[in-house]
């Protein structure tokens, strides 16, 4: 089966706020939402899952890969 269109996606903004993460080490939702030109809606859903999955914790208003 093809896959979905990259360009918008949830893979893409995944994609920008792990870069970022890892880049920076630590971010606020304003920061990502300002870094990744992303609406904060998205990224929030982002974030959801990606703490969800194990990949991110956050502490107080910033978020951090696990590592």
């Amino acid at each position: 089966t093809r896959q979905s269109a990259f360009e918008g996606s949830h893979r893409q903004v995944r994609g920008r706020v792990l870069h970022f993460l890892l880049k920076e080490k630590n971010l606020s939702l304003r920061q990502l939402e300002q870094k990744t030109e992303v609406s904060s809606t998205r990224i929030r859903q982002v974030l959801k899952a990606l703490m969800q999955e194990g990949f991110l914790v956050k502490t107080g208003e910033r978020y951090t890969l696990v590592r």
